[in-house]
């Protein structure tokens, strides 16, 4: 919170960890050339700090075409997003024909 009402010294802190963490998730984005990085996690508090300088860190490490599609967005679940993406992941992997046929 305090990085995120201005505080300098936290500002440049979240803005160090969140530049680290773009440039390996930039080096991993190379190999998967994923649509999306989503920021989260308990530094997702000092909003957009920490994700501007993932971002920044993510351009530094991606090759041209990785960058030009990648986009890098705060986490908006917050606490509920391991449990909303393993339902989502079940529903996904669930087979609809099987459950159709107990129904």
């Amino acid at each position: 919170a305090r990085a995120r009402d201005g505080d300098t010294r936290f500002r440049r802190r979240f803005a160090e960890a969140g530049l680290a963490a773009g440039r390996v998730a930039g080096a991993i984005c190379n190999l998967v050339n994923p649509e999306l990085v989503i920021v989260g996690g308990d530094m997702i508090v000092a909003g957009a700090v920490l994700v501007d300088a993932v971002r920044a860190g993510l351009a530094q490490t991606t090759i041209a075409a990785v960058r030009s599609d990648v986009r890098v967005v705060a986490a908006t679940l917050g606490d509920r997003a391991e449990l909303l993406g393993a339902i989502g992941l079940a529903i996904a992997e669930a087979d609809i024909s099987a459950v159709a046929r107990v129904a």
